[in-house]
């Protein structure tokens, strides 16, 4: 029996920052090149503030469900990452916002951490610092 190819990729930061937008933009591009695609989000029931997480589960075949285990991660904050940190797949990719997360904590599996800075990698590029979430795209 072939085994289904399925990427998770998910995001995750403070409320506003973009999150649940990025993951729509990354399922449109998706269904245009003829993949699949299943999007989950998680917003806390507050007005503003809280931990905002989109996650995408990716496939060349019909997607029926998010996938638990993540390959990719970006993270906006440190509560994004020790909220997500458990779910990641042993060679999980993590990119995060080095100007906000301080402790990517212990690594016992192979997942690579590349921090970013977000604000740097904006000025450069002259980009406003609300668009972050177009900027990780």
């Amino acid at each position: 029996m072939k085994q289904r190819k399925i990427f998770t990729w998910k995001i995750g930061g403070e409320a506003g920052q973009g999150q649940q937008v990025a993951g729509l933009i990354l399922g449109r591009a998706c269904l245009s090149s003829n993949l699949f695609s299943f999007i989950y989000s998680e917003y806390p029931s507050r007005l503003r503030g809280g931990l905002v997480t989109n996650q995408i589960s990716i496939s060349d075949e019909p997607v029926d469900a998010i996938f638990k285990k993540i390959d990719f991660l970006f993270v906006l904050n440190q509560l994004a990452l020790d909220h997500c940190k458990k779910d990641l797949n042993d060679n999980a990719l993590v990119f995060y916002d080095s100007d906000k997360v301080k402790d990517i904590g212990d690594n016992s599996k192979k997942i690579k951490f590349i921090p970013l800075s977000l604000r740097d990698l904006a000025k450069k590029n002259n980009i406003n610092a609300f668009m972050f979430n177009s900027l990780i795209l």
